[in-house]
């Protein structure tokens, strides 16, 4: 049940974080007691994680159009009249 709620929570579009959560939430539970002190440390956790993984993607994204304005300056340099 905790799985499904943080998987609802923060996982819909992602697809890697779901392993991530499977992990961490199993994790948690072997090593934690249930309060809502540990919840909210394990709820910030899987949020960092997710704000990282978005971060890495629009790094991923940025760089990409980076070099395809790149490209096009380079070829457009190297054509000769």
């Amino acid at each position: 049940m905790l799985i499904s709620k943080f998987r609802a929570k923060f996982g819909k579009d992602h697809p890697d974080l779901k392993n991530y959560i499977d992990n961490e939430v199993g994790r948690f539970m072997t090593a934690n007691r249930l309060t809502e002190t540990n919840l909210k440390d394990l709820d910030e956790k899987i949020g960092l994680e997710k704000y990282n993984i978005d971060k890495k993607e629009a790094i991923k994204a940025d760089r990409a159009a980076q070099r395809a304005l790149e490209d096009g300056k380079s070829q457009t340099s190297n054509v000769r009249k």
